[in-house]
Order: C-alpha cells, then structure tokens, then sequence
C-alpha cells in the first residue's frame, strides 16, 4: 500500500512525543496485586481407649445364682471410630452372660463385638455386659464342676479386651479391625521394612515392591485397605518350607516376566491367602509345585485374571505329590484368557489332593477346570469353556500329553497317559453347577479311565458326559 506524505508525518511524530518521555524521566508503576492470606490449620487427633472395672475379678460359681460384673469401655477420640470388644471364654459353659444394647456382633468373628463412636458423641462410655452381671444355671451340678480326673476344674476364665480404631479410611467395621495390629505404609519402603520386622501392614497409599523385595521377607501380610499393590520384576515369588502370603482387601497388578510364567510358587506345607482381592496376574499364575505333599492355596471372595496358560495349577512331575494339596475358591471368579490362540485352563489340579469350588465362576478357552486326579467337590458354580482354542477333535481318540494338553471339554474328570503319569484315581462332585460350551466345539465333561483307575463323576447328566476307558479301568457316573 502507498503512504500519503500526511500519514508518514503523522508516525514521525508520534515517535518523537514516545521518545521525549523516555528522555524526560518518570515514574514506573508494575501490574501487580497481593491476595488475602490463606492460612491451613492442622489439627492434632487421638483414638484412644480404656476399659475398666468394679471389684477384684474374683468370682464364685454357686449355681441358681448371680453377680454383679460391669466391664465398661471408655472411648476418647477426636475423630469418628469404631470401639470393639473381644471375650475370650474359657469357663466351659459354667458362666452365663449377655452382651449389652448398641454393640453388634462383628462379621467373621464368633466373640468380637464393636459399635461406632462419632468425636462428638455426648456419651463415650459403654458397658459390656447386659445388666452388668454374669450368672450361673440352677441345673448346674457337682459333674459340671469336674474335670476327666474328677478334680475340680481350674483355670476357668473370662477375659475381655477392648480396642478402638479410627473410622477413616476403612471402608467398615471388620477392615478396621483388621488393622489394629497392622502397620500402616505408604511407600515401598516403609512396607519392606515392616515386613521385614514381621509385622502384618495396611495401605495408606498405592504401593509398587519388586518380587524380590517379597521375596526377602518372612510369612508377608498385607491388608491392601482398598488401595492397589503393584508386584514386578522377574522372579517368581517362592513360599517355601511353612511359608505363607496373606493379601486381602484391594488390588494387585502382578507384572512378574520370568520365563516360567509364575507369579507364586508354592512348595511344602505353603499357604497362600487371597480374600477380596482383584488380581491381575498378567503373563503367570499361581503352581504348586512337584514333591508337595501338604500346602494350601485360599481364594476367597476375590477375581483372578490370567493370560497365561492357567490361573492356578498344581504340577504333577514329581507323581508322589498332592496328598494334601488342599485348594478352596469360595464366592471367586477366576478368567484365564491366552490371547494367541486360547490355549489357556481356569484351573488344573492333577495330585491326589483336594479342591474346593464353591459359588464361584471359572471361565477359559481350552478347559474350565481340569481333575486329571484327585477329589474336586464343585457346588453352586458355573463353568465356561468358551472354546477359544479350536482344535476340538485333539486327544479325542490318542494318549493325552502333559498339563492341559487334553480334550476341549468345559471339565476333564480323569485321566489317559502312560500309567506311570498321574497314577491315581479321579473324583468329581457336581452340584446345582452350570457347564458352559458353545455348540458343536468341544465336550461338556470328557471323562477318561486308564490303567486300571477308576474316574468317578456324582451329579453329572449322563447326556453330557463323553466317557473314554480301556478293558482294566472303571467310568463310575452317579
């Protein structure tokens, strides 16, 4: 665009006047702005309890008679929380008692007792007993009071302990108990070292511990307070000789890599505890391992997810194994997904143990559950296969091979190998169980009877069970 001369004069002197304030001095003035203070206060708090009591404790049983007894529980807390109380009985039935209005029984416990007790409740003192007194039965006789030798009975006793825990951030009454002895952690630091010292932990936060990290401590114990555990590296974790894992409440990320894919693995007279817990398993499961004669494996209320081959297995190498190898899934869902080509079994128990599925959901895509030997009790469940592995006519009509190397079947009783592998009996007890399969894949229930064994199947439909034995074994269906 062209300039007229007026618009070049009319720039030129607005410059000029510019440049005449910067020589002629001034005074700045910056944009700014100070806001009113906001000052965080923090407050101290305590939970703290007491439990008292009238007399000496020194107390006669005369029977048709009564006395006065007035345990009474004090709670002094700043903050919203749970009062409990514990009696520990060992009068043999001797003492007669109630317990006192506003305590409530507490969920999974035959003798704990707790109520809530808000930071600005008025009253904060609670008896314990109904009408504070104790009492002893008219009918009671001089027999009562004898022990197998005829000497009076001693040691009776009644002893009550009282505890409070703040109500935040349990999610109820029976976690917060959980937590009493617990160890609260927040890093992975502060969680080994308590481990370390043998002491059961809680969650304050996310956690993230290597397998070895675990792996180093005794007998670990962790309430994961609804808050998620992330286990990685490249070791599985070994529960060795009276070993044992206890993880409940929350979340768990296992990311273990080794070239195994086992996350746990378990050995002689092992326990391992998992109650209400999702667990991501990823590329591993949990193995009994061979040789083992006496472990544990408990899922309770919980969800396990694999892309492994199996969620749980035992491993029959060593065929001596399993004569105590107790497995129990109880109000559990266990989903083993092997993303390739389905290859993959919910669980796989082939030891002459025990194993216990009840109300649960057991879901894969070569076999739901496998009992190549052994005695399974499944109630009250449903079992998927959803045949995801598609070679449906394999080991149908040859010798099957190891593991879960055998027919697609939505369960697999028994066993047909060479009789020095998996040389023992199979049971399988079903009962107000579904089977699940998609039509014209695999089998509803493959039963299998080899080398002089015997497979027995208690609650099954005859129409839904494909039965495969030679001359010298026994298909028992009942």
């Amino acid at each position: 665009m062209r300039l007229s001369k007026k618009s070049i004069i009319t720039t030129a002197i607005a410059v000029a006047l510019a440049v005449a304030v910067v020589i002629g001095g001034g005074t700045f003035a910056y944009l700014r702005s100070n806001s009113e203070d906001i000052v965080n206060d923090f407050s101290a708090n305590k939970v703290l309890v007491s439990l008292s009591e009238s007399g000496d404790q020194q107390y006669e049983i005369i029977p048709g008679t009564e006395e006065v007894k007035d345990p009474k529980v004090t709670v002094d807390n700043t903050v919203d929380a749970y009062a409990y109380v514990e009696i520990i009985d060992n009068t043999n039935g001797l003492v007669t008692y109630e317990i006192a209005e506003g305590w409530t029984l507490l969920d999974g416990y035959e003798n704990v007792w707790y109520r809530e007790v808000a930071a600005n409740a008025e009253n904060k003192d609670f008896e314990v007993l109904k009408d504070n007194k104790v009492s002893y039965s008219a009918a009671l006789t001089n027999e009562d009071m004898k022990d197998e030798t005829g000497a009076l009975k001693d040691g009776l006793d009644l002893t009550i302990t009282a505890y409070a825990v703040q109500k935040n951030p349990f999610a109820n009454a029976f976690d917060a108990f959980a937590a009493k002895d617990q160890v609260a952690v927040g890093n992975s630091e502060e969680l080994v070292e308590a481990l370390t010292d043998g002491k059961p932990v809680v969650l304050t936060e996310n956690v993230e511990i290597s397998s070895a990290q675990l792996q180093s401590v005794d007998n670990p114990s962790i309430n994961l307070n609804n808050k998620t555990l992330e286990v990685t590296g490249n070791d599985a974790l070994l529960l060795s000789e009276g070993d044992s894992l206890v993880i409940e409440n929350g979340d768990v990320s296992w990311e273990t890599t080794n070239s195994s894919k086992v996350a746990v693995s378990m050995f002689e007279n092992s326990a391992l505890t998992i109650k209400d817990v999702n667990l991501n398993l990823s590329g591993s499961s949990i193995v009994v391992e061979p040789g083992v004669n006496v472990t544990s494996v408990e899922i309770i209320d919980s969800e396990i997810y694999s892309d492994d081959n199996y969620c749980i297995s035992t491993n029959a190498a060593d065929n001596t194994s399993g004569k105590s190898v107790n497995i129990n899934i109880k109000n559990s869902k266990l989903v083993a997904n092997y993303p390739s080509n389905g290859d993959c079994t919910g669980v796989l128990f082939n030891v002459p143990g025990t194993l216990n599925i009840d109300n649960s959901e057991i879901t894969a895509g070569r076999q739901a559950v496998i009992v190549r030997c052994g005695t399974a009790n499944i109630t009250n469940s449903t079992l998927t296969c959803t045949a995801a592995y598609t070679n449906y006519d394999q080991y149908t009509d040859s010798m099957w091979s190891s593991g879960n190397e055998v027919p697609v079947a939505v369960l697999v009783v028994g066993n047909r190998s060479n009789p020095t592998s998996y040389p023992f009996d199979a049971t399988c007890t079903l009962e107000k169980t579904d089977l699940i399969i998609p039509e014209d894949t695999g089998a509803i229930i493959y039963a299998a009877a080899y080398n002089g064994r015997t497979t027995t199947i208690i609650g099954g439909n005859f129409e839904s069970i494909t039965a495969d034995s030679d001359d010298d074994s026994n298909i028992i269906i009942k």
